[in-house]
């Protein structure tokens, strides 16, 4: 080669080096720069704060690429306008950020000619870790069926709720939710009517802490508190036997404050259930269980008892020790009744005084003949012990005024206590009415100097006091009374004088009784005289 040639050719080499290291630099020159003054922030609640400085060239868009591993694989999880100067990434829906967790994060830019710069530094972000368990928790039995829970919390600020979790002591069933509270390191469980909690019953509580971004964090220690027994037994619960179709009950009032009140149940056998019979206010201690329309106890009958106290918040005590109490037997039967036979239109009724005390009275009943028995008096005093039955203007029976002479009437007699209970009727017993007197009988009659004797046979009945005469004179006359004879001794015969007697006419004369009851015999039978043909 000659010189000529060798010194084109070393032209034309150098010429060429430097085109192709112009056009690289060139190519330099017109890429974007990558983000200035990239940071990430730390122990944000799952989400990294990503921040830049404003750009100095034209980039067009600048990309934020993240990887769990510093050295990748990343992927792109952002465009953004470089002016925007920041982003917080926060994950998907689907894959949101973990607590507690680093993460790496690189950035580049990309030019309006999709050019693309360096990518920055890598940088390396933590989330936060989950709350840290609530500490000093304080678990007291304050109210029946009621626990009362407070505690403390390390980093109060990024909390927003509590999460309370309870389950039975020594139970191998997992913890229940039962409630959320919000901004607040207290919480009170049950204490009400609604509440579920049992009394005497052992629960383990823990509590969970949630911050802003609903992350929970582990449970707290568990703590262990038993709730209050429910209300003391019922004391001094007595029971009042011999009353009337009654029970009277009485006992001590319970001494706790949030007693409510008591719950009566009765049974009326051994073998049978108790059922609640009366709920009453805090402030009674005694109940008077009797009868109603719908529940009517039983004449000497036993009836067994046991009280309970409940609270404000429904809480059944232990029941009381079982007590028993017997109702009064109906009065007893009244005994020695008797009755006096012989007298005038009346009977005289006697009898024992009933030594129940709680007898206020009697009644009496008779019949007549194949009438039922109907009742004729209610006496209301206990210690009347006679009555004089002699009329029947307060009865049923057809017959008016006095009794009848000469009649048989049979009675009975119960006792009546203060409920109107009365006892088994008494031996029914008869007594007979006096009989009127047997009628006088005329004997004979005669004429004397124009007067007329009669002369008759006395009643036979010892107490006649008086004979009454009467006459009647000519065919159809009217008898009339026309003397009387006053008896001390009966004689036998008697006689009377008519001293009118009418010679030229028939004279009828009669005679009747009368005893000292007042009680009149029939006329005897009639006796006609003439003067000239005494009969």
């Amino acid at each position: 080669m000659n010189k000529y040639n060798f010194l084109i050719s070393l032209f034309l080499i150098s010429s060429l080096s430097f085109f192709s290291y112009s056009k690289e630099n060139i190519q330099k020159l017109k890429s974007p720069h990558p983000p200035l003054n990239f940071h990430v922030s730390i122990n944000g609640l799952r989400e990294v704060t990503i921040t830049w400085s404003s750009p100095y060239d034209k980039a067009k868009k600048y990309f934020i690429e993240r990887s769990e591993k510093e050295k990748g694989p990343f992927e792109i999880i952002a465009k953004v306008s470089p002016n925007k100067k920041k982003f917080i990434d926060t994950g998907s829906k689907k894959s949101p950020l973990k607590d507690d967790h680093s993460y790496y994060y690189r950035m580049y830019a990309i030019s309006s000619n999709k050019t693309k710069s360096d990518f920055t530094v890598v940088k390396k972000s933590h989330t936060a870790p989950p709350p840290i368990a609530p500490i000093n928790i304080i678990a007291k039995a304050n109210k029946s069926k009621g626990i009362f829970l407070i505690w403390e919390t390390v980093e109060p600020s990024i909390y927003t709720k509590y999460i309370i979790e309870r389950k039975l002591a020594n139970s191998s069933e997992n913890f229940e939710k039962i409630a959320t509270v919000k901004n607040i390191n207290f919480y009170q469980d049950g204490g009400t009517k609604k509440s579920n909690l049992t009394d005497s019953t052992e629960y383990i509580y823990q509590i969970i802490a949630v911050n802003k971004v609903d992350a929970a964090g582990d449970p707290s220690k568990p703590v262990i508190i038993k709730t209050l027994p429910p209300p003391a037994s019922v004391k001094n619960f007595k029971a009042v036997s011999g009353e009337i179709r009654q029970i009277s009950l009485s006992w001590e009032s319970n001494k706790e404050d949030n007693i409510d009140g008591y719950i009566i149940y009765r049974k009326d056998s051994e073998n049978e259930m108790f059922k609640e019979i009366a709920s009453l206010k805090n402030n009674i201690t005694s109940y008077i269980d009797k009868s109603k329309k719908t529940n009517i106890l039983s004449d000497n009958h036993k009836y067994f008892y046991k009280i309970i106290a409940f609270n404000n918040v429904g809480s059944k005590g232990l029941h009381s020790e079982i007590i028993e109490a017997s109702t009064r037997p109906i009065p007893p039967k009244v005994i020695n009744f008797k009755a006096a036979s012989g007298q005038p239109r009346k009977v005289t009724l006697e009898w024992d005084m009933s030594k129940d005390e709680k007898v206020i009275g009697y009644e009496i009943w008779r019949t007549h003949g194949s009438a039922p028995f109907i009742k004729i008096a209610e006496l209301n005093q206990q210690d009347i012990t006679s009555y004089i039955d002699k009329d029947l203007k307060k009865t049923n029976d057809k017959l008016k005024g006095k009794l009848l002479n000469s009649e048989e009437y049979q009675y009975k007699i119960f006792a009546i206590n203060e409920q109107k209970i009365i006892s088994e009727e008494s031996e029914i017993i008869i007594a007979k009415t006096k009989s009127r007197p047997t009628p006088p009988k005329i004997v004979e009659s005669e004429w004397d100097e124009g007067k007329i004797k009669i002369n008759f046979e006395p009643s036979k009945e010892e107490d006649i006091i008086k004979y009454v005469i009467e006459v009647a004179r000519g065919l159809k006359p009217k008898f009339k009374e026309i003397g009387s004879l006053s008896v001390i001794e009966n004689e036998s015969p008697l006689s009377f004088i008519d001293e009118n007697a009418e010679p030229d006419k028939i004279n009828s004369y009669r005679v009747k009784a009368i005893d000292k009851d007042d009680l009149h015999s029939e006329w005897s039978d009639v006796k006609a005289v003439m003067k000239n043909n005494p009969k």
